[in-house]
């Protein structure tokens, strides 16, 4: 569905967007997502993977062309991560918070395959 770069530049979105370890739960980079990107691959369709490819390009990079970033989101730091993306849910622009709402939809699904992750909320429950 996406190639090795842009699933690690989706992960890092993702990671940004989820906390790290936190109430007992794993952080995101610490989970196997290999079900996640498997599902996704073989449950989309084009119309998707052609949208979803392009909200993680864009993502990735559009903090170049700001003027306080001007690097790709990937190799900003954690801090400057969540400051971009707050900027974006925080935009006058329809498109822009929805963007970051439906990466942060899609980075649910991925965390929430975790079985970790799962059996950590059902204790909870």
């Amino acid at each position: 569905m996406l190639g090795r770069r842009e699933t690690a530049w989706a992960e890092a979105i993702f990671a940004a967007i989820l906390p790290g370890e936190a109430a007992g739960l794993p952080a995101f980079a610490s989970i196997d997502r290999t079900v996640f990107w498997r599902c996704l691959a073989e449950s989309t369709g084009p119309a998707f993977r052609i949208g979803f490819r392009a909200m993680v390009v864009v993502l990735t990079q559009l903090p170049r062309f700001h003027p306080r970033w001007r690097r790709p989101f990937h190799a900003l730091a954690p801090a400057d991560q969540a400051a971009f993306l707050a900027a974006l849910a925080g935009s006058r622009r329809a498109a822009a918070r929805q963007l970051v709402e439906t990466m942060k939809i899609l980075a649910c699904f991925a965390y929430l395959d975790a079985a970790a992750v799962r059996a950590r909320l059902d204790a909870d429950a």
